[in-house]
């Protein structure tokens, strides 16, 4: 099938904040958990799929993800959840990926959106440091002019 879409899937095992995730490729993420249900005995629960352009784009993805998450590899595909931060990771990666969440809100990722964002963080904390220095200024003009008026 050469239309067929592919999909990076990110399958969370149980329901705690620290409970291992599954970083995978599938055509079908959604048969994919029916799949990999059977031999897990904690509820299995889709957190979020990237739909990749080819499955080359797929086979990338897949092995950037989990090349940033390597520190936190438990076994196979599987991390740990707590660990994971999917749109700083999909962020590094070189092409525009569309990253959904389980709710279906999409998130975009762009490596030179990671950077606009980064900038535009400083940008407001430098204008939020300029602000203070010119208050500090304003402050301190108004008291040599306070302590320099001549008494009428």
């Amino acid at each position: 099938m050469l239309n067929q879409k592919h999909y990076i899937y990110f399958i969370k095992s149980g329901n705690k904040h620290n409970s291992p995730v599954k970083i995978g490729l599938a055509v079908n993420p959604e048969k994919r958990i029916g799949e990999l249900q059977v031999g897990n005995p904690e509820l299995l629960k889709l957190i979020s799929s990237i739909e990749c352009r080819s499955r080359k784009h797929a086979y990338g993805l897949e092995r950037w993800l989990h090349k940033c998450f390597s520190k936190h590899h438990i076994r196979g595909e599987w991390f740990k959840g707590n660990k994971i931060n999917i749109g700083r990771a999909i962020a590094g990666f070189e092409t525009d990926v569309q990253l959904t969440n389980q709710k279906g809100r999409g998130i975009h990722g762009t490596k030179k959106e990671a950077k606009i964002n980064i900038l535009k963080g400083q940008n407001i904390a430098l204008h939020k440091t300029i602000h203070k220095l010119n208050q500090a200024i304003d402050d301190e003009l108004d008291r040599e002019c306070l302590a320099n008026m001549p008494e009428l």
